[in-house]
């Protein structure tokens, strides 16, 4: 690569999130599309039918214990399948819970709950924007 005397150098940062740009080279970038942030998801012990959704969370490849997903500002769609999957099986009553230990079912509940979750989460995580 030549470099001339007086001339600007642009550094690719690549695809990286706010956090990272930050921590390591000291600035941010507006309306970055591949910002993102943690949202951790996890059960108390003490919660009804614990063992039950542990082992249904289990056979849907989630940690009852704590699951990480990393929410996009881009695509915040992309990871919101597994934050719906944990919370049928945590919210999940007597009746989800039989349907779901005998076929895995994880059918929605009720749209507008989904909805309304969805994007409470997605203001909080991104107040800046509209949703």
């Amino acid at each position: 690569m030549i470099v001339y005397f007086n001339c600007k150098v642009c550094i690719p940062y690549g695809e990286v999130g706010n956090t990272r740009l930050l921590q390591i080279y000291g600035f941010i970038v507006e309306d970055n599309p591949f910002d993102s942030f943690p949202l951790f998801l996890q059960t108390d012990p003490a919660a009804p039918n614990y063992a039950r959704k542990e082992a249904i969370m289990s056979k849907a490849g989630l940690n009852i214990a704590q699951t990480v997903v990393q929410i996009f500002r881009s695509d915040p769609s992309r990871s919101l399948d597994v934050v719906l999957q944990y919370i049928r099986i945590q919210r999940a009553n007597e009746e989800m819970l039989v349907k779901m230990e005998e076929n895995l079912g994880l059918e929605a509940l009720e749209d507008e709950s989904e909805n309304a979750l969805i994007r409470s989460l997605l203001v909080r995580a991104f107040p800046a924007k509209s949703i």
